[in-house]
């Protein structure tokens, strides 16, 4: 029998394998507190970054299969002064979002927009950036 994920599994079937509630448990509450510590929370390399950090979540935009642009939000791209790929980001989706990054660009008549790969540095221990010319 292949495994289950237990987030697709009915309440019933949780409080059966956890024995609690855990949706109100001291568990739970210090599980989500600890993910959105790691979602808001910068390490102090990084602290000159002047970033806003969104954190959406699935119940909140009725994210489904069937409806993917109920992921999509809106912005204001002049805003936005640039964009860090992530260490795992793959390069399919970089070369998709630096076209749309280059078309946005060009409507808006910016050329001061930058992007960045983060790269882990091995000697120092810690995520670096590097800009990246598009």
């Amino acid at each position: 029998t292949p495994a289950v994920p237990l987030s697709t599994l009915p309440c019933p079937v949780l409080h059966a394998v956890c024995n609690e509630n855990i949706l109100t448990s001291e568990w739970h509450k210090k599980y989500v507190k600890s993910m959105m510590d790691s979602y808001t929370t910068k390490l102090p390399s990084w602290k000159h970054e002047k970033e806003h950090r969104v954190v959406l979540e699935k119940e909140l935009l009725s994210m489904t299969k069937d409806d993917p642009g109920s992921k999509k939000i809106s912005y204001d791209f002049d805003l936005l002064k640039g964009i860090i790929f992530g260490l795992r980001t793959p390069e399919s989706e970089k070369m998709e979002i630096i076209e749309l990054i280059q078309n946005k660009c060009e409507e808006s008549n910016r050329k001061d927009f930058k992007i960045f790969q983060a790269e882990y540095d091995e000697f120092k221990g810690e995520i670096s950036v590097s800009e990246i010319k598009f």
